[in-house]
């Protein structure tokens, strides 16, 4: 026999391996350098939110000074008219008892004399050369909040000094002097500590560069420069949203860092991690994928080898190949060099419905394909005779069966150097395949399509919306702080509510659609379960107070404080189920209570619930209660507002949180939601205390 063409066709098939070696191997160098890619640009993505998020809450923070110091010099101005000095220093003290962070708050007269201030040694005291004075002072704008600090007061403290500028009563606008509050930078030490990633740092600065607050190791950097200047510089002179830097750190390691400005653009917040930390599980992986492509090659080049040792011993056994082919589950056909069939074995026949009789010496292509594409395999095949083309590898073509069925095979084809046998085609029955490959194919479409329907509807939205949103919610801010009668006040604070409604509405659609996709991922951070009591309390008290009811927190005394786990979900959790009970109930209380349902020595899980005496729910309406959109009736949304996602995204967080969630309620007779949620305890006193809101 002759093996000429076979090897021949020895250094094209090791020629094609090598390739397809290394096509595979650039792949998988390319798939590392777009991990690493990837990685960087999700660091980013992620440090971005955060510096978001401590931006947003620092300008929550500031601007409540800012309206305490708008109070103050109101009342400052009518205590100067009417005389009721002393009882606007109980006003002054009670105000910076009520902010709590205030360390002083202070009134000067139009010469910088502290006329007021909640610290006696410093009644009188000459301020006119103080930052705090001077900046409102000789601003051409003195309508606006001024930051100074952090900055050594006369008593030695380090502080951060917020003032305003006081005018005369007219239309004059007369210098009158300020009112300042000294705040100490460790006020801002909660925010940052929440959004400092793990092995991470935050820090606020002033547009200046000086560290207000610094996360870890307050201490170490408050009132220091901050050590990249053309970072911030690059930042402030962007105007636009939060910029992106790599950082040189003091031990000589790099970092990646985002900057935001907060709403007070004097306040600049950024947040910051470790290159090791980010890219270390890119190294590992980088380094299992470098090694699989190493072994890859390896076994490839093996193969190789034995194919190229054992190639004339496969020749010899093409008479055994040709028993295990008759014997196939495929069609196997052979034709020789006029195109009539030589071979046919058992699974042809079962296919075609011709017998073996029927075809053999036959003319295949006439025999078997549409006129059209028998006319192209003759002309392929009569060229491949010919030795102007070589014979395709893989065709896909129809074939008639016996009783007119058309079927569509996948046929692999090898030129054979026979005496009677020039090609063998082996042919596998694609019809069904490709029939429910092609329903999935547009199932997958359709739903691929509605995916991206859905993320391109949502980010638009949310940008369309939000955008407009917050401009408005701006100039009604700016427009409550012009002057305006008693109607138009009102006009502005209803335009107030109901975009601040609609925003949270907005929010919650947001939260709901990454709750569904599993974007929301949770935290794994040491916190003070009072401190999280706290912050629940100061933001559903605002809502207690216009009710004739009582919103009352409690803990049991057996409940360790000093946990781990993710205090903003666990925040958004006891929001969403006491803002509904305060909602639904018009008088009466709310209790939210927090009870140990089990502890270990290193875990506990607590039962946090809200009762209130409200309007109550019927019991047809509980089933479905947690599901997204769902109200008790169509008329509780006329009624209380809300988009029916509060309760969907709760149960979305304590599923996420390995928790559970139930209701117990009676219509009429008020309503009990709980939580029991597991958290890791650190070792930490155990503290305890009973919170009770009045209506205030």
């Amino acid at each position: 026999m002759d093996t000429t063409r076979g090897r021949s066709s020895s250094p094209l098939l090791s020629y094609f391996s090598a390739a397809t070696i290394g096509i595979v191997v650039v792949l998988g160098l390319g798939e590392i350098l777009y991990d690493y890619t990837q990685t960087r640009q999700h660091a980013f993505q992620d440090l971005d939110t955060l510096a978001h998020i401590a931006a947003e809450s620092v300008g929550d923070h500031v601007r409540a000074i800012d309206t305490m110091l708008i109070d103050v010099d109101r009342q400052a101005l009518d205590a100067a008219t009417t005389g009721r000095e002393q009882a606007f220093l109980s006003y002054m003290m009670a105000r910076a008892e009520q902010q709590g962070e205030v360390r002083t708050l202070s009134v000067t007269d139009a010469n910088g004399l502290f006329r007021f201030t909640t610290r006696p040694e410093l009644q009188a005291f000459d301020a006119s050369q103080r930052p705090y004075y001077t900046a409102p002072r000789d601003a051409a704008n003195r309508g606006g909040l001024f930051l100074q600090g952090p900055l050594v007061t006369s008593t030695g403290a380090v502080v951060v000094f917020a003032s305003r500028a006081r005018t005369a009563p007219g239309a004059s606008g007369t210098w009158a002097g300020v009112v300042v509050a000294s705040l100490p930078p460790p006020i801002f030490t909660d925010i940052l500590t929440t959004v400092a990633k793990p092995g991470g740092f935050s820090l606020l600065m002033g547009q200046d560069g000086t560290m207000i607050s610094h996360v870890p190791d307050q201490a170490g950097h408050v009132g220091k420069r901050l050590p990249w200047p053309d970072t911030l510089s690059t930042h402030l002179a962007s105007h636009g949203g939060p910029t992106h830097a790599t950082v040189p750190l003091e031990d000589g390691t790099m970092a990646l860092l985002s900057l935001e400005t907060t709403p007070y653009s004097a306040l600049v917040v950024a947040a910051g991690i470790r290159e090791d930390d980010v890219f270390r599980p890119w190294v590992h992986e980088s380094i299992i994928k470098a090694g699989a492509l190493g072994l890859l090659a390896l076994l490839a080049i093996l193969t190789l080898r034995r194919i190229s040792h054992h190639e004339v011993a496969l020749v010899n056994e093409r008479n055994f190949a040709r028993q295990v082919v008759e014997s196939a589950n495929v069609l196997v056909v052979g034709i020789d060099r006029d195109a009539r069939v030589r071979l046919f074995n058992e699974a042809a026949e079962k296919l075609t419905g011709y017998c073996r009789a029927d075809v053999q010496g036959q003319p295949w292509f006439d025999r078997v394909l549409p006129p059209d594409s028998a006319a192209v395999a003759h002309a392929r095949f009569q060229a491949y005779l010919a030795g102007t083309a070589p014979l395709p590898r893989q065709v896909d073509a129809p074939l008639i069966t016996r009783k007119g069925e058309e079927r569509l095979l996948s046929w692999s084809i090898s030129a054979i150097d026979g005496q009677t046998i020039v090609a063998l085609a082996f042919g596998m029955d694609m019809t069904d395949r490709l029939r429910a490959e092609a329903a999935l194919s547009l199932a997958r479409q359709a739903a691929e399509s509605a995916s991206r329907a859905k993320s391109a509807f949502l980010a638009n939205m949310s940008h369309e919306i939000r955008t407009p949103l917050n401009a408005i919610l701006g100039f009604a801010h700016l427009l409550e702080r012009s002057a305006l009668d008693s109607d138009q006040r009102e006009g502005v604070a209803r335009i107030t509510q109901a975009g601040r409604t609609l925003l949270s509405i907005v929010n919650d659609i947001l939260d709901f659609s990454r709750a569904e996709s599993g974007r929301l991922t949770l935290e794994h951070i040491p916190f003070a379960l009072e401190e999280v009591l706290d912050a629940v309390g100061t933001l559903m008290s605002v809502n207690a107070g216009t009710k004739d009811l009582e919103l009352v927190i409690a803990t049991a005394p057996d409940v360790p404080t000093a946990l781990i786990g993710d205090p903003l979900r666990l925040q958004q959790i006891l929001i969403n189920l006491t803002g509904n009970a305060l909602k639904f109930t018009d008088h009466g209380d709310v209790t939210l209570r927090v009870e140990r349902s089990g502890q270990t020595e290193t875990r506990v899980r607590l039962r946090l619930s809200v009762r209130d005496t409200g309007i109550g729910i019927p019991a047809d309406a509980l089933p479905t209660l947690f599901n997204a959109f769902t109200q008790a009736d169509t008329s509780t949304t006329r009624r209380f507002g809300g988009s029916g996602l509060g309760l969907a995204i709760t149960r979305r967080l304590v599923e996420l949180m390995e928790g559970t969630l139930g209701v117990e309620s009676q219509s009429g007779r008020g309503s009990l939601f709980w939580v029991d949620l597991p958290f890791e305890v650190r070792r930490q006193p155990v503290l305890w205390r009973v919170v009770q809101l009045d209506r205030s």
